[in-house]
């Protein structure tokens, strides 16, 4: 899910550079605020991220009682190509961190973990 990758790539960032693995730190950042950006006084900016868009299409469906609308579609799709690339990508940071030798430096909880946290 986009929360788990959110909180683990917000834990990997804020430890990243503690453990000497800024590069690492800054790709998650990079990858975390593509997901949902709190920078600033932590309130999110102008511009929507992943996050924003997957609720705002919920949304506009959802309230809807008749079929999708082809732009709706259309937005569905590549909407779905985002999340996949950025499932990628995250699991591609988390591969690079298990082969690092600081890799113990860095601890985030299992998907199954922060779920059943959110129970």
């Amino acid at each position: 899910t986009l929360a788990y990758a959110y909180a683990v790539l917000t834990t990997v960032a804020d430890s990243a550079a503690s453990a000497g693995m800024e590069s690492l730190g800054e790709r998650a950042m990079a990858l975390r605020n593509r997901i949902a950006y709190t920078g600033g006084d932590f309130y999110l900016d102008a511009s929507e991220r992943l996050g924003e868009e997957v609720s705002q299409l919920y949304s506009a469906v959802s309230s809807y009682p008749g079929r999708p609308s082809a732009s709706q579609i259309a937005e569905q799709t590549r909407l779905t190509a985002e999340v996949g690339e950025v499932a990628r990508e995250f699991e591609a940071l988390l591969n690079d961190l298990k082969n690092t030798d600081t890799n113990r430096a860095i601890t985030y909880p299992t998907k199954e973990a922060f779920l059943a946290a959110d129970e």
